[in-house]
């Protein structure tokens, strides 16, 4: 599957709207995400990567826009522009790569 700009629109647009349920149906079970700085884990599995979506979700997170993407057969490097619950904004440069159209990895800047 080509990873597009309309799919990962898709994406945010589930992250935007707290959709955990349609998330979970684009993450691989393998999932692992990343801080992108020391390229330590921060979580991985499923399982545990929809508990922490979702727990940031419940206690407020950023809403973001992707800006800016490049694609590489299965991986994505992208810059999205965020807007927090306090008011600020930013940008953020991130990375992913799929497997069969689904999120294996994620590297992101840790807060």
């Amino acid at each position: 599957m080509k990873i597009t700009k309309e799919y990962m629109d898709s994406i945010m647009t589930m992250f935007n709207s707290r959709d955990i349920k349609g998330l979970g149906e684009v993450i691989h079970p393998d999932i692992i995400i990343r801080n992108l700085d020391s390229n330590s884990i921060l979580v991985q599995g499923k399982k545990d990567v929809i508990k922490f979506y979702d727990d940031a979700f419940r206690n407020g997170c950023s809403k973001s826009t992707i800006v800016g993407m490049m694609t590489l057969e299965d991986k994505v490097v992208f810059t999205e522009h965020m807007k927090e619950p306090d008011g600020s904004e930013h940008d953020e440069f991130n990375m992913m790569a799929f497997e069969n159209g689904l999120i294996k990895r994620i590297w992101f800047l840790e807060e």
